[in-house]
């Protein structure tokens, strides 16, 4: 008997017809490194990410990119991204810009390390990128790096539930206006779900 691919065994009416693609363009390797986690071969969803931080502000390259997917209605295109490096006009031009292609956006404030330590509790106290890091040093038990800590033990309920209490209503402009935040969540619960 021959090997065959999970894709493969599915039967072509029912399991094709219920996958989900989700294509994800992150900004930068450690965002990369969390949602990878997410790809499996027994998922119910398909899951392509990208490490978009070169061209983050150029949907015509993202657009580019997505000439090789087919889109379906239910599927999700999405950024993820922070406002560490980034200036609020800049994020308000890209949410316009992915509007012309059904894109979302998903960001966090400051950085994507509130979303990482909201799997272990709410942060509190120095919330600049060092107090974050040393937030997830602290829970990790070791100094946290950047695209080489994710954590694997995370509690993806209890940081879906935190950024809720942070983030009641989810909108990039209630995220802008409040640190720490994130919108992270409204997509995670879309790849567990």
């Amino acid at each position: 008997m021959s090997y065959k691919a999970p894709w493969e065994k599915r039967s072509r009416k029912t399991d094709l017809d219920t996958v989900r693609k989700f294509i994800l363009f992150v900004d930068g390797l450690t965002e990369c490194d969390y949602f990878d986690r997410f790809i499996r071969p027994d998922s119910r969803i398909s899951l392509k990410v990208y490490n978009s931080s070169k061209y983050l502000h150029n949907t015509r390259k993202m657009r580019a990119k997505l000439e090789k997917d087919i889109v379906g209605p239910k599927d999700v295109v999405a950024v993820v991204t922070d406002l560490d490096e980034h200036t609020r006009e800049k994020i308000t031009d890209l949410e316009n810009g992915l509007r012309s292609f059904n894109a979302v956006l998903f960001m966090s404030n400051p950085s994507f390390e509130v979303w990482l330590v909201l799997h272990y509790g709410i942060p509190k106290g120095d919330l600049s990128q060092k107090g974050l890091e040393g937030m997830l040093s602290k829970h990790l038990g070791r100094p946290y790096v950047k695209a080489d800590s994710i954590p694997s033990d995370a509690d993806v309920g209890l940081a879906i539930s935190n950024a809720e209490k942070l983030l009641p209503v989810p909108s990039t402009e209630n995220c802008l206006d409040r640190i720490p935040s994130t919108m992270v969540h409204v997509l995670v619960k879309e790849l567990v779900g």
